[in-house]
């Protein structure tokens, strides 16, 4: 007898948003000071988030490489959370997989979602100053059924909210894009451009950052050069004091703090003999822990330009490389604890946008996963870092250096 193959889609969204937000829900109060305080993690909970930080860095360096002379964003802490989810359905070789390139594969399932949750809580609490929320949802299409484990699961550790929707119904794409563009405070308007006739669900993650510059910079007007050699006059933030700084021959990187310190904007400038792609394709977690653990207190004359972009990218071939392989097989995947209906993952997109101004970042990423079936010297002055060409950036929480965004500004 022939089975039915249903396909389940997957969605996650990511939103950084920053002191510009219009958001009218976070109300008018001002948000209260709080001290930083790092993450209590144990060994083993330390080596999870070093693990998982890899997948980041992994992901970046694979994008990275088909880049040439480009700009790019993209959201890694985005598309765990959504492979998080989904790993609690699958199975045999299939989890195997997605666990390794997520760095838990020594890790079993709850340990995996426990550290998630811990995770979350911190973010949600690390900085009065800044607001960080999390919201999930699942949507099932009418008639199709998930498993009741798996749906648990995601209620009691990802705290998704279960809905049942009949997405043949033309306001059921509104309805789901409704979802996330509130989520997102309007940044994501169109997650998805259709429903597809063969969709049974979405998993749809949302993650939301506001903050704002732990110190005010000045704004100046300046010159950047762009990567084909073209010099644009761009807004720059510029000022000298104390900033966490290293340098080695390949880069300077620098971290620019939001609120009381607990978030940054990690600025990684290639020397002038390297490109962003040619630093970023060669990016390892080993390099990464290397530069971060490095960071030292020292006064720099800090310039860097103001810009905004918007990118998007299909992540299979990416993902691919960092070893999922079964998942994104009709034949091999199996999500047998998902559903009953064999599925495979064929689709993973991601839409993002990324705004730097005086006065904080705005940023916001989407993810959506479709599945189908079948140290320095001492220095007598301030150091340059002036980024008026090509660089790395990324945003990160400091205590466990756990990535958010990454991307390149090659072009302004």
């Amino acid at each position: 007898m022939k089975k039915t193959i249903y396909p389940i889609l997957f969605a996650a969204t990511l939103l950084l948003a920053g002191a510009c937000s219009n958001d009218d829900t976070q109300g008018t109060e001002q948000p209260i000071p709080t001290p930083y305080y790092p993450l209590e993690l144990s060994t083993a909970e330390r080596q999870i988030a070093q693990s998982n930080n890899e997948f980041a860095v992994r992901l970046f360096s694979e994008v990275a490489k088909s880049e040439q002379g480009e700009n790019l964003f993209i959201s890694p802490l985005s598309a765990s959370y959504a492979l998080a989810m989904l790993t609690n359905g699958a199975n045999g070789n299939t989890l195997d997989e997605l666990k390794m390139a997520l760095g838990f594969a020594d890790a079993s399932l709850e340990e995996m979602n426990a550290f998630y949750r811990k995770l979350t809580d911190y973010l949600k609490n690390a900085d009065g100053q800044s607001q960080f929320g999390i919201a999930n949802s699942i949507w099932l299409n009418k008639g199709f059924e998930a498993l009741p484990a798996f749906i648990a699961t995601n209620h009691d550790v990802y705290s998704a909210e279960v809905r049942s929707l009949d997405f043949s119904d033309s306001d059921a794409l509104r309805t789901i894009n409704g979802w996330v563009s509130d989520k997102t405070y309007g940044h994501i308007p169109n997650l998805l451009d259709k429903i597809s006739t063969d969709a049974m669900t979405y998993l749809i993650n949302a993650l939301y950052f506001k903050g704002v510059w732990k110190d005010k910079f000045e704004e100046i007007s300046s010159t950047f050069t762009n990567g084909d050699g073209r010099q644009t006059s761009v807004k720059s933030l510029t000022d000298t004091r104390n900033f966490a700084y290293t340098e080695d021959d390949d880069v300077q990187m620098a971290a620019i703090n939001y609120g009381n310190g607990s978030f940054s904007l990690a600025i990684i400038l290639p020397k002038e003999n390297r490109t962003p792609q040619e630093v970023a394709s060669a990016l390892t977690p080993t390099k990464w822990e290397e530069w971060t653990s490095r960071l030292n207190g020292a006064e720099l004359k800090m310039e860097f330009p103001t810009f905004s972009m918007n990118y998007g990218r299909a992540l299979i071939d990416d993902l691919k490389a960092l070893g999922i392989n079964d998942a994104f097989s009709p034949l091999a995947a199996d999500f047998s604890k998902l559903s009953n209906s064999p599925i495979f993952v064929g689709l993973v997109q991601q839409k993002s946008y990324i705004e730097v101004t005086k006065e904080g970042t705005v940023a916001a990423a989407a993810t959506v996963i479709g599945g189908y079936t079948t140290s320095l010297p001492p220095t007598t002055g301030p150091i340059n870092f002036i980024v008026d060409r090509p660089f790395l950036f990324a945003i990160k929480e400091n205590s466990t250096n756990t990535i958010l965004f990454m991307g390149s500004v090659v072009n302004l």
